[in-house]
């Protein structure tokens, strides 16, 4: 993994990157719609990540697609946005 402070997952083939420091996604207003996955494994290595791994995520915590391009994932009932990391 090139950044090991990132917070990551892989869900259906698209990284998802944890987004609570991004000014605009702390003003949306969003609402839960429904969910597009679940952490499965953990692991820090680039190379073990399949669908379903997250590097700092805790196995079982669900994402949400949302009314916005967030995703929400939710841990201990709180909401923590992700987006989805498109390659160009």
């Amino acid at each position: 993994m090139d950044n090991e402070n990132a917070d990551i997952v892989l869900l259906g083939g698209v990284i998802y990157s944890n987004a609570q420091d991004v000014e605009w996604v702390q003003e949306l207003d969003y609402k839960i719609d429904e969910q597009i996955g679940e952490v499965t494994k953990k692991t820090d290595k680039g190379s073990n990540f399949t669908n379903g791994t997250a590097n700092k995520l805790p196995v079982g915590v669900k994402l949400y697609d949302t009314n916005t391009q967030v995703n929400i994932a939710i841990v201990n009932d709180k909401h923590i946005p992700y987006l989805k990391m498109i390659e160009g």
